[in-house]
């Protein structure tokens, strides 16, 4: 039985896709794991790599090629063509460790929650060093427990596309969908999941490797400045959706999605006045999201208003992002 399929949304990865793919060539994943590389449109070896995989291993790795439509398309392809009982992503510039995967697929044997969270290891190639996010101590691991459990503060770094398996039926039968040729959409398929699962299974291993520190990711402060209308686009698209589907969510699962929704919107502040280098355009940015959150979301307009004040201050003596990661420093030095 295939207990999981994990998508790789693949676009010109030739570069790193055989590390990706090497780490689930494993013979423990036979029969209980498929690999679904999704290439979108590469111009590059990306598909003949991925062939490569298909030819060696054919019960364990498949390849649909598409048109390119984004990171958020190859997600959606993933979770149609899926024939595992649980689906998750692994992106094709990042890796997984081969005994947590082993452990979760194990879990999945004898377990049957809407999702489970597992742990993080990030990995900062710039200043070659490993970060492992782990769960909580008191976390209750290693059973299925109420979803709301993990639905307060101490596990918002935990709760991520990287870390998060949900049930493929549970995906298809909400129609959790992606925005496509949009970066930064890891937050609409967290609350998507978040906005439906009814319980959760944690493990304290480490399963998912992502890599940081590329200057070409999405999420290097540069490309959020670059990429600030797609960003708006997600923190938009999540809110609809909150709205929307608020009945259909679990009581008092609404007070985790104001959480998710406060996080976007203070990064969009962010992006606005600290991060952007051009100072005029950073604070016309602002004060639109300022007025459309006060006209159609004045919740989140009184949720972010510290955090776009202490953004204005530093905007005004001139602090961009690099002079606030040197100030961090200097602070942590202390």
């Amino acid at each position: 039985m295939i207990l999981l399929t994990i998508a790789v949304p693949s676009y010109n990865s030739q570069e790193t896709l055989r590390q990706c793919l090497d780490s689930m060539h494993d013979k423990r994943f036979v029969g209980r794991l498929e690999v679904i590389v999704v290439d979108d449109g590469s111009k590059d070896q990306t598909a003949d790599i991925a062939r490569e995989y298909v030819a060696r291993e054919p019960g364990l790795f498949r390849l649909i090629s598409k048109r390119n439509g984004g990171h958020g398309s190859g997600v959606n392809t993933g979770i149609e063509a899926a024939h595992g009982r649980y689906f998750r992503i692994v992106d094709s510039d990042d890796w997984v460790d081969p005994d947590g995967l082993a452990a979760l697929l194990d879990a999945m044997e004898t377990s049957s929650p809407d999702c489970f969270l597992d742990e993080r290891i990030e990995v900062h190639t710039d200043e070659n060093f490993i970060d492992h996010i782990s769960l909580p101590q008191f976390a209750r691991t290693g059973e299925v427990i109420p979803f709301d459990e993990i639905c307060g503060k101490e596990y918002y770094r935990n709760i991520s596309m990287h870390a998060l398996t949900a049930r493929t039926e549970l995906l298809r039968s909400r129609n959790i969908k992606l925005l496509e040729h949009t970066f930064y959409v890891d937050m609409q398929y967290v609350i998507g999941v978040a906005a439906y699962a009814q319980t959760v299974y944690m493990l304290r291993h480490g399963v998912y490797c992502y890599r940081l520190g590329s200057a070409e990711q999405s999420v290097s402060y540069m490309n959020y400045v670059k990429n600030y209308k797609q960003h708006d686009k997600v923190l938009k698209a999540c809110a609809d959706f909150c709205i929307r589907r608020a009945e259909e969510m679990p009581e008092g699962r609404e007070i985790y999605m104001r959480m998710m929704l406060t996080l976007l919107a203070r990064t969009q502040f962010n992006i606005a006045l600290i991060y952007n280098p051009d100072r005029r355009e950073g604070e016309l940015q602002a004060k639109e999201l300022d007025i459309y959150l006060s006209r159609h979301l004045p919740w989140l307009s009184r949720a972010t208003r510290s955090r776009r004040i202490t953004a204005q201050l530093l905007h005004f003596f001139g602090v961009g992002y690099p002079q606030l990661q040197r100030l961090k420093a200097a602070a942590g030095r202390v």
